[in-house]
């Protein structure tokens, strides 16, 4: 039952990613909503890194879950910094980890 919800989850997450480039090609191509348009231009790194980050992330901790070969009470643990990453907090600090290191490469790109 619980891969079936990750597996509906990654799914979501694919339709709202078409979405978001559905309203992209929106604004900038048919020239829909030229308010939102300004505010896109002026900071593109916060409208669309931040976005794009958290939903890369989440879709990267999900496929590593699901490609998880380990029994479901040991998916995704590990061992980082002395400290031992299981259950939940195995995907949560997963997911961390990638952001941070997504927003981070924004942030240098960015200047």
């Amino acid at each position: 039952m619980l891969s079936i919800l990750k597996v509906l989850a990654v799914t979501i997450l694919m339709l709202g990613v078409l979405v978001y480039g559905g309203l992209i090609v929106g604004i900038y191509h048919y020239g829909m909503w030229p308010q939102i348009k300004t505010g896109w231009e002026k900071a593109p790194y916060l409208c669309f890194g931040l976005p794009c980050s958290a939903i890369a992330s989440f879709g990267i901790v999900s496929m590593l879950e699901l490609a998880s070969d380990s029994k479901e009470t040991e998916k995704l643990a590990f061992k980082a910094f002395g400290l031992d990453f299981s259950g939940p907090a195995g995907p949560v600090t997963l997911w961390i980890l990638c952001f941070v290191a997504f927003v981070w490469a924004i942030k240098t790109l960015a200047k």
